[in-house]
């Protein structure tokens, strides 16, 4: 507890945050950010969904790591955390048409950052792959109408599930093992339970549907926007970050009406925020838990189906019409003179005093009842999302 202690107050007083009645108050945002890194690497998921409620930003710092080309219009990538690999959907060509598509398998360093095509045409037999998901040895492609299961081990294809009259764009897994697959145009989602595929939910709301995640007990849904014309791609309005309850199937934005664009990919992100790209004007976004959103980057137009590496934090961009992947850094710098040092124990009484007050167990618990209360999560659902970043 004393270091733990410790380091809290040294990191308070590097990035510009005081502690008092009322809690933290913080200036500066990627000192903030970089100071919940740091805790969350040290398991202190509580401290950092306390520090969460009370801080101004927390927006990720970002730096590009390089390109990785070659490929045919790369839509979607999933990273395998098991096998330690990741997987990039290309279609190849326009998507929904019979473009002798397939995966690419890549690798990555985690010291580095750095990407690496093992094998380019890894699978093949699809004709336009647009997004996918991994969960166990499966790897789950949306496959124009149709939804295929890639054993991972062998890398063939094992299963096709057939949707009629529909164009999936994403897919996500619980941890149930339920594939849950969007119907772009038909503002649906498809559930596979136990062998059975059909519709789950269908609602105007979902304002077209295309990234998905399910973080917790909730479907995440990157919204392209409503009324899509089916032959432009253009949506009637914007789209926007949605949630979807997994249990009541309840429809809540998570980005607020000012939010202007389409929306292709999502994943989980640094610090119980979310990363999202925007197709038309090819950016990477930040999105935190409250639905304020920051741009990260800027890419080139048709930034596609993301994926997020929490061990190494990296973020894997495809921007499908010029055939490559960009990666980006969202770690702290750890050579950076502003970071604070976790061992500094240098504080005064009255800030010792301060945190001895906000490290109170009956405080520490109120503070999570309120964050578990706005968001809708578990216990455990809070502390994964905690311990992401």
């Amino acid at each position: 507890m004393a270091l733990l202690l410790g380091g809290l107050l040294a990191c308070f007083a590097a990035s510009g945050c005081s502690l008092g009645s009322a809690g933290p108050a913080c200036s500066s945002s990627a000192n903030t950010y970089c100071m919940a890194d740091h805790l969350g690497s040290d398991g202190s998921a509580l401290l950092q969904a306390v520090i969460s409620r009370h801080s101004v930003e927390k927006t990720p710092p970002v730096k590009l790591l390089g390109n990785l080309s070659g490929f045919g219009s790369p839509e979607s990538v999933a990273y395998d955390a098991v096998h330690k690999v990741l997987f990039l959907s290309n279609t190849n060509g326009p998507p929904g048409g019979k473009n002798d598509g397939y995966i690419s398998k890549m690798s990555w360093s985690k010291k580095s950052g750095k990407v690496e095509v093992v094998a380019k045409r890894w699978v093949t037999g699809f004709d336009a792959p647009m997004g996918i998901a991994v969960h166990g040895d499966y790897l789950y492609v949306a496959d124009v109408s149709v939804l295929k299961v890639v054993h991972i081990p062998s890398g063939s294809i094992e299963k096709s599930y057939k949707g009629e009259g529909v164009v999936f764009n994403d897919v996500a897994v619980d941890r149930k093992g339920r594939v849950y697959a969007a119907d772009f145009f038909g503002n649906r989602i498809f559930r596979l339970d136990g062998g059975s595929f059909g519709p789950w939910l269908s609602s105007p709301d979902l304002k077209t549907p295309n990234g998905l995640k399910v973080l917790g007990n909730r479907l995440l849904i990157a919204a392209w926007g409503p009324d899509t014309d089916t032959t432009t791609f253009q949506p009637a309005g914007p789209g926007g970050l949605l949630s979807v309850d997994l249990a009541t199937k309840v429809i809540k934005p998570i980005t607020g009406s000012s939010f202007a664009g389409s929306l292709d990919g999502v994943d989980n992100g640094p610090f119980m925020g979310y990363l999202v790209t925007e197709f038309f004007q090819g950016l990477l976004l930040y999105v935190d838990r409250h639905g304020e959103v920051t741009q990260l980057a800027q890419l080139e137009q048709t930034a596609a189906d993301l994926a997020y590496v929490e061990d190494g934090k990296i973020a894997v961009v495809p921007v499908s019409a010029k055939g490559y992947v960009a990666i980006f850094s969202l770690r702290c710098d750890s050579s950076d003179p502003e970071l604070f040092d976790l061992q500094d124990t240098s504080a005064s009484a009255e800030d010792a005093e301060a945190a001895a007050e906000l490290l109170d167990s009956e405080r520490m618990e109120a503070e999570l009842d309120k964050a578990m209360e706005e968001e809708g999560l578990k216990d455990e659902e809070l502390e994964q999302e905690g311990r992401r970043s």
